[in-house]
C-alpha cells in the first residue's frame, strides 16, 4: 500500500509539472530538461509563449530571429530536391522550405542560423552546398563592374559584394560617393550652376 502511495504521488507531481511546466525535482536535471524540450516540441503553437513563461530555473536560452537563408545547392532530378526538402523540414526551428531547381537554390525561412542550415544539406544529404553567392542586381551599386557580373549568375543576379574580399572597391561604392562624382558633371540635369 505503501509504495502504491509513494509511486502515484510520484506520479501526480510528474504530471503536474508537465501541465505547469515547472521543474520539479523527481528527475535529474539533465532529465529533466530534455522533458520539457520534448514537452514543447509537442505543444506547437505554445512553444514561443511556454519560453517567456518558463518557470524553470535553467539557462535562458538565446532567442534568434527569423530568418531568411538562401543556399545553393545542385539539384538534378526531383529525387534530390525531395532529399533536400525532407533533410530540411526535420530541422528545428525551420517554418518554410522553398527549392527552385532551374536556378539551383533553396530557401529557408526559420529560426535557424545559415551555417547550420549548409552544414545539414552536405551531413544529410551528401551533396556540395554553399550561400547563394547571388544577389538582385537593384541592390548592388555598380551591377557589371569587375568582379559582380558573373555569366554563370541567374538573370537578374550578380555576385553579393559584400561579404566576398576578392571583388574590386568600385563595386562597393555606396550611392553616396556616385552623387558626389556626378555633382559636377555636364550630363547631370541637377548639377551646380556656379561650375
Amino acid at each position: 500500500m505503501f509504495f502504491l502511495l509513494k509511486n502515484t504521488r510520484k506520479r501526480i507531481i510528474w504530471y503536474i509539472s508537465k501541465l505547469e511546466n515547472i521543474s520539479v525535482s523527481i528527475f535529474p536535471p539533465h532529465k529533466r530538461e530534455e522533458k520539457q524540450r520534448k514537452l514543447r516540441r509537442k505543444m506547437g503553437v505554445l512553444d514561443h509563449v511556454s519560453e517567456y513563461f518558463d518557470c524553470s530555473s535553467g539557462d535562458s536560452k538565446r532567442h534568434r530571429s527569423l530568418q531568411t537563408v538562401d543556399v545553393r545547392v545542385l539539384i538534378d532530378c526531383e529525387g534530390c530536391e525531395r532529399k533536400v526538402r525532407r533533410a530540411l523540414e526535420g530541422m528545428k526551428g525551420v517554418r518554410d522550405v522553398t527549392i527552385e531547381p532551374n536556378a539551383q537554390k533553396v530557401t529557408v525561412v526559420g529560426y535557424v542560423e545559415p551555417n547550420k542550415v549548409v552544414a545539414r544539406i552536405i551531413h544529410r544529404t551528401g551533396k556540395r552546398a554553399e550561400l547563394y553567392p547571388y544577389v538582385p542586381y537593384d541592390v548592388v551599386a555598380h551591377p557589371y563592374a569587375s568582379g559582380v557580373y558573373d555569366n554563370r549568375a541567374p538573370v537578374g543576379y550578380v555576385r553579393n559584394t559584400e561579404y566576398d574580399p576578392h571583388v574590386s572597391r568600385l563595386a562597393r561604392a555606396s550611392s553616396t560617393e556616385v552623387r558626389y562624382t556626378t555633382a559636377f558633371s555636364d550630363e547631370n540635369a541637377s548639377a551646380c550652376v556656379v561650375m
